[in-house]
């Protein structure tokens, strides 16, 4: 009686097993997924190595964005309205920075088991970076662009007309928190524009697989842009360099004042002679 009873349990746990591996299995493979995720063997090593070397050139830059803040924050420069502009840059691209490595670069650190693979959806958190984190990048790298523009407008309208009352009234401290949070507000709206573009426009069903590669790849240039900037402003800028140098502690070139002369001094001075 006990063995007729036990050999019943154990029956009855085999066959709740084997049910429950079937069905796992069933949800498991399912051939639609399979065929739609069906990617080339080198993608994955490619979009790793893209991943891997943008986190590197990431971390660079933003080290080297961090040492060109510290210079454009001196005394000597941020009382220019040319180098207050930069500040906003240099911030723009510091955020850059670390928004783009949150949504590119922890890509390649993830640990997913083999056969655990899921491209058709997402987790709850890559779909918030999607959403708002990626608008962000996006907002901060286009200020940066015209926040360049302005300034280089800026420059060349002082120098043509540099006694104009519109330039010295831009050229007040006040103007250009301002201006950096104009370019902000208008670009975020187009940025927004752009993140929300999946309610108004289907996506293409043609969309190949590598525009994620091209994607990927395409941050490189503004990692790489945004590096460039503290080596342009030390050799073109004399100003840059000289507050560089004096935070490195080496001395300044010393200014010698040369006063005009005065034409009664001399006429004097040779009439005694006589």
């Amino acid at each position: 009686m006990n063995f007729t009873s036990s050999f019943s349990d154990n029956s009855t746990i085999l066959t709740t097993t084997v049910s429950y591996s079937n069905l796992q299995s069933s949800t498991v493979v399912s051939k639609d997924i399979v065929k739609y995720v069906e990617l080339p063997d080198w993608f994955n090593d490619a979009f790793n190595m893209f991943n891997f070397i943008l986190a590197i050139l990431q971390f660079i830059a933003f080290g080297i964005n961090l040492i060109h803040m510290t210079i454009l924050t001196r005394k000597e420069l941020r009382s220019n309205t040319i180098y207050r502009l930069m500040i906003g840059i240099c911030v723009c691209d510091l955020i850059s920075q670390v928004l783009s490595f949150i949504s590119f670069s922890p890509f390649w650190i993830r640990s997913i088991k083999k056969g655990e693979e899921c491209y058709v959806t997402v987790t709850y958190q890559d779909a918030i970076i999607n959403k708002y984190v990626v608008g962000v990048l996006d907002d901060t790298q286009r200020s940066a662009t015209w926040l360049g523009l302005l300034m280089a407008l800026y420059r060349v309208l002082a120098v043509m007309f540099p006694m104009s009352p519109s330039i010295q009234r831009v050229s007040k401290r006040a103007y250009v928190p301002v201006i950096v949070v104009v370019v902000l507000l208008l670009n975020g709206m187009v940025s927004s524009a752009a993140m929300w573009n999946h309610e108004i426009y289907r996506q293409l069903k043609d969309f190949r697989t590598i525009a994620y590669l091209i994607m990927c790849f395409a941050e490189i240039f503004p990692v790489v842009n945004s590096s460039t900037h503290l080596f342009v402003c030390f050799f073109m800028s004399s100003q840059y360099r000289e507050t560089a140098k004096s935070m490195l502690g080496r001395p300044n070139q010393k200014i010698i004042f040369v006063e005009e002369c005065k034409t009664h001094t001399i006429t004097k001075a040779a009439s005694k002679s006589l």
